[in-house]
């Protein structure tokens, strides 16, 4: 590669390690190798796929997979696991006794193209035989019996019927990203499993599939005597380069992302499609729209595409599709594209080194979302999309001491994050004493009742005679509401201060990515004299709520000009009809519930409402700091956001939604509320905490 001109990333190359064996080993203590079989599978005719690792040694997996037990997988990138496997539990005899299949997922953008996929290939209709179930998409008739779904999905059903009686198996993929939510799944499914064995049921079966040694780890928690296998992969040699005069500790990684694929495009060939890893939805609107005002310079066209959780699934199919003749697809993706999916035509990375991640920390009793950087095997994970059907390239936008540099594994969500929702979900299961609860990764004894203070706080639990915590009506109340605790408090407010129809706006608008389109390059101003006109004196929540009704009208008088409208104005239709979605579900669970009350002009119940529902994001002013202090935590000192619509006031108490940080510790989406909505709840939460005497 030729060398960066000055002020643009240098890149060294180091070239990967050759392609290795397909084996299985049935024993990785010791390493005893197992023959392999040349078993020739059936291939559809309708979709010709490629011959795959797994493929040589189905035979062995099939025996591995027909004796009950939890199997442990570790299968590597291109081993084509997450497709075969469980098609291979159908082999074995899963499902020939009643019962279905599910196969989960981190991600939806991964739960819905596999379903899709293993369709094609078993050629039968998708959700006949295999379907999928994400948030608001299911393709799944009652004669399904490969299911692929998120964590999610799968825990909600546990909530539901505990002991999983609906499936024959589950499958958990991706097990090694110990995201919160197969965390939790894991200690669901192995209690599910005990239980149903103690009472004669048939037997749930298990296979844990992960890309990393650490699937020891999940041997170890389940008590399996079963033995850890081995599917190698097959991934095409990838060159790795660096950025060697990068600073990585600078927040300029999206110009440098850009940079570089201005470089490559003029050198690659043009058939290489490029997979850019970036770290959020307003990052990769920017990005997309300066390659967007680069192709009028361009000889040769660049087709950027978005890929995000937040898009709808057929807005992320898109990421599938071939570019336009004559175009060069790149895709610009959050890490949703880091495991799992196989984007046809890929072969260059480009990696910023960046994630952007919610940190809670105890001590402060704050959650966090801020950018940080990936681990190596995030960084590994990543390089090998470029090699999953050729050979390809991986620009790393930092120097090779930095990846050295880097921690092996990202710490497991479970160990970062607020419990109090995993809590409320493990109740519902049927946990009976939370305080010995055992999980993969056990979180601090102080987490664990830092959390059960703060469901106490809420009213949603409280202790019986014998000091067991129980659900309170509140907390089976919150449950039914697919959103985080704190914001169904505020649904539930809102039914008793009579503004639930417009609450149930507010709350969808939390539960997704901005309203808004980011500021277009030298068009600042002008956008922020557009988004003036809808701002209010009551804070950003009402802000959103009056966007949002002046989106549903136009939609409904100018369905045709809806996109011109939401340009003109930096409105994102595409979030605002997620935002409509959303609202649709919870009214719907809303309306068997609360009496459907509308507040008309009167503000104040909303506000009202987000305070108490908000009452452990209160602040108050400090005028000798000129910060805002939390109220249960006076501590914490922070900023409003600067693109709140009260940025540029003073207001005395507010309430806000979530926190960031960037160069400062920033509260975005703030409503303004009186200090005596709260200033009870706050002292009385304050006063539990010490009585629960945290370390």
């Amino acid at each position: 590669m030729a060398r960066a001109p000055e002020n643009e990333p240098e890149i060294r190359g180091t070239p990967k390690k050759k392609k290795r064996k397909v084996v299985v080993m049935h024993d990785m203590v010791e390493k005893e190798m197992q023959p392999r079989v040349n078993r020739k599978r059936k291939v559809s005719t309708s979709l010709l796929r490629p011959h795959l690792p797994i493929d040589d040694v189905a035979s062995e997996v099939v025996q591995v997979l027909q004796n009950d037990g939890v199997h442990i997988f570790i299968g590597e990138t291109g081993s084509g696991k997450s497709t075969q496997l469980p098609k291979l539990c159908l082999e074995a005899g899963w499902c020939e006794n009643g019962g279905r299949i599910a196969i989960t997922q981190p991600r939806r953008v991964a739960a819905i193209s596999l379903g899709i996929r293993v369709s094609e290939e078993m050629e039968t209709d998708l959700g006949s035989k295999v379907g999928y179930r994400v948030r608001f998409e299911a393709e799944a008739g009652p004669q399904c019996q490969l299911l692929y779904m998120t964590d999610g999905i799968l825990l909600r059903e546990a909530m539901m019927d505990p002991l999983l009686k609906e499936y024959s198996g589950v499958i958990i993929d991706e097990a090694h990203e110990r995201s919160l939510h197969s965390d939790v799944l894991l200690a669901v499914v192995r209690r599910a499993r005990r239980l149903r064995s103690k009472r004669g049921l048939s037997p749930l079966q298990v296979v844990i599939m992960s890309a990393t040694i650490e699937a020891n780890t999940f041997s170890d928690y389940f008590s399996s005597n079963e033995p850890v296998n081995v599917i190698e992969g097959r991934t095409y040699p990838i060159e790795i380069l660096y950025g060697e005069k990068i600073d990585p500790s600078a927040n300029d990684y999206v110009h440098q992302a850009l940079v570089t694929l201005m470089q490559l495009h003029k050198e690659q060939p043009i058939e290489s499609d490029v997979l850019v890893f970036l770290t959020g939805r307003e990052e990769i609107e920017v990005a997309i729209k300066k390659v967007n005002q680069s192709n009028e310079k361009l000889g040769s066209l660049i087709y950027a595409i978005p890929l995000y959780a937040a898009m709808t699934p057929m807005q992320q199919m898109k990421a599938f599709q071939p570019a336009p003749e004559g175009y060069r697809k790149v895709i610009f993706s959050t890490n949703v594209a880091e495991t799992s999916v196989t984007i046809p035509g890929v072969r260059i990375v480009i990696d910023s080194g960046k994630v952007k991640m919610k940190h809670f920390t105890v001590e402060n009793r704050i959650d966090v979302l801020k950018v940080q950087s990936t681990s190596k095997a995030q960084a590994q994970q990543r390089a090998g999309r470029a090699g999953r059907e050729a050979p390809g390239i991986c620009y790393r936008l930092y120097p090779e001491k930095y990846f050295d540099e880097m921690p092996n594994a990202t710490l497991p969500e479970i160990l970062r994050s607020n419990l109090v929702e995993v809590l409320l979900e493990l109740l519902k299961i049927g946990w009976k004493n939370i305080e010995t609860l055992k999980l993969v990764s056990q979180p601090e004894d102080n987490a664990l009742r830092l959390a059960i203070a703060q469901l106490e706080a809420m009213k949603a639990v409280n202790r019986n005679e014998s000091g067991k915590i129980k659900l309170t009506p509140t907390g089976e109340a919150l449950l039914k509401y697919p959103v985080p605790p704190e914001h169904g408090r505020v649904i539930l407010a809102a039914s008793n201060q009579g503004c639930l129809e417009e609450i149930l706006w507010i709350v969808a608008c939390m539960s997704t990515d901005s309203i808004f389109t980011f500021e277009q390059s030298g068009k600042e101003d002008e956008m922020q004299r557009i988004r003036d006109r809808y701002r209010t004196s009551e804070g950003d929540h009402v802000t959103l709520l009056n966007i949002c009704n002046i989106f549903r009208n136009e939609k409904k008088r100018n369905r045709l000009g809806l996109k011109e409208f939401c340009q003109k104005n930096g409105f994102n239709m595409r979030n605002l009809n997620t935002v409509m979605k959303i609202r649709t579900q919870i009214r719907e669970i809303a309306k068997d519930m609360c009496q459907m009350t509308s507040c008309g002009a009167n503000r104040d119940s909303i506000r009202r409402a987000l305070a108490d529902g908000l009452f452990m994001n209160a602040c108050v002013y400090d005028r000798q700091e000129d910060r805002y202090r939390l109220m249960v935590n006076p501590s914490v000192v922070l900023r409003i956001h600067p693109s709140s619509a009260l940025a540029r006031c003073k207001p005395r108490c507010f309430v806000f939604t979530e926190l960031v940080r960037t160069s400062d510790l920033y509260a975005r989406d703030v409503t303004i509320i009186d200090e005596e909505w709260v200033a009870e709840k706050a002292a009385a939460y304050k006063k539990h905490l010490m009585e629960v005497a945290f370390d």
